[in-house]
């Protein structure tokens, strides 16, 4: 779908119950995000495609209409963590435009399940993306051609524009 299709879907802002916003939390849990959030006020979902859980007006997670749950770009300020991939500089255009990071591409990484969510970090540690592994990182210390994370959500991406909106 066209980003400028998306953009003529009407945006919908729902709050929801604190209770419904811990299971959301607690499904992203189980993929390695932990969300640093004890208390909060307000928690709500702003749909178009996909949805975003902002906690006290600020997004947290990224729910796509796929099924996935990853931490929101912007998140990762102090309210998420997870283990984090870190990239060369040559790959970070092609990381924001949507693609997937390819194995030499990594400088580094920290430890991870395949099918975790990591964060993808260029090389002055700010996030670009947040992906789902595709290798461990055990298998990652041995690979050295191919797609190693999937990118589900990037800076400048449809979901990033949407929450510049709020």
């Amino acid at each position: 779908m066209s980003s400028s299709g998306d953009e003529r879907k009407p945006l919908r802002r729902t709050p929801i119950r604190r209770k419904e916003a811990r299971r959301i939390i607690e499904g992203a849990s189980e993929l390695g995000v932990e969300v640093l959030l004890d208390r909060f006020e307000l928690a709500e979902i702003v749909e178009r495609e996909d949805r975003v859980l902002l906690i006290d007006r600020r997004p947290v997670l990224v729910m796509k209409s796929t099924g996935e749950i990853v931490p929101h770009v912007e998140a990762y300020d102090g309210r998420v963590r997870c283990s984090r991939v870190k990239v060369d500089e040559g790959a970070v255009p092609f990381i924001k435009g949507g693609a997937d990071v390819m194995a030499p591409g990594v400088v580094s990484f920290e430890e991870f399940d395949k099918g975790d969510v990591v964060a993808v970090v260029d090389l002055k540690d700010r996030v670009i993306s947040s992906g789902i592994a595709m290798v461990s990182s055990t298998e990652m210390a041995g690979v050295r051609k191919g797609k190693v994370i999937r990118t589900v959500h990037s800076v400048g991406d449809a979901v990033h524009k949407l929450t510049d909106l709020l």
